[in-house]
């Protein structure tokens, strides 16, 4: 899911499951203290700033902390706050929402990072294995793999030109040669029946790897770009051998 789409889930969910909690437990003022309730809506600050970060941390606990203070802390219905200990959990939701939420952001750019590693070695994997004297047969397959790993499909295979029957293309800048899109978590899905990236070598069509996806994935823009990138540099490398 798109940072954004999780950030405004975050928000939205957080922040309305914070006023909930809160107004459920009303009932039970003579039965929970203040700050066994403070802590409850600790728990969810730290879940909304989990899943959509330091915005979502943030709101969510500002929102914690005004329903706290309205219907839990005296006197009751109104935002004063008559009790410090009640001031200081009131405060103290609203900085475990920003330190949670600015840890999660944290968190995401190193998943990021590692993600962005791991698909310049998709890359490195394929040129070392050109540098080691692989055929060119064993390249295709190595890059058909790598596109397999890297896209989450259920097959691919490679066909050399001419072909059978026309796909939708992959087009170099990661959109498809279609108008029909459907979405899904990640981005959106290929088309089921099949889609082309073509292989270019000297300005003369070699052939194609054909995706077949597994339904229901999305796959990101820079999934894709990832993917165009593997097939140029096996296109550079065959024209290169045939040179």
């Amino acid at each position: 899911m798109p940072a954004t789409d999780r950030t405004l889930l975050g928000v939205s969910v957080g922040g309305m499951v914070a006023l909930a909690v809160a107004g459920l437990l009303v009932p039970l003022r003579d039965v929970i203290d203040s700050a066994n309730v403070a802590l409850l809506l600790a728990v969810v600050v730290v879940m909304a700033a989990g899943f959509g970060g330091r915005l979502a941390g943030g709101v969510t606990a500002l929102l914690a902390a005004v329903a706290f203070d309205f219907a839990h802390t005296q006197p009751y219905g109104s935002l004063k706050i008559a009790n410090v200990e009640d001031l200081l959990a009131a405060a103290l939701l609203c900085v475990v929402g920003l330190l949670a939420g600015e840890l999660s952001d944290r968190l995401q750019r190193v998943r990021q990072r590692r993600s962005q590693l791991g698909e310049l070695q998709r890359l490195r994997r394929v040129a070392s294995r050109a540098t080691s004297g692989d055929s060119s047969e064993d390249l295709t397959l190595q890059v058909g793999a790598e596109l397999l790993e890297c896209l989450g499909l259920r097959d691919c295979w490679y066909e050399p030109a001419p072909f059978l029957a026309e796909l939708p293309r992959l087009e170099p800048d990661g959109s498809l040669s279609t108008r029909t899109y459907r979405w899904a978590a990640g981005g959106f899905e290929l088309p089921r029946d099949g889609v082309s990236m073509p292989v270019w070598a000297s300005g003369r069509l070699l052939g194609r790897f054909v995706l077949a996806p597994t339904a229901g994935t999305g796959v990101a823009i820079e999934r894709r770009l990832v993917a165009l990138a593997l097939v140029d540099q096996l296109a550079v490398i065959l024209t290169v051998r045939a040179a």
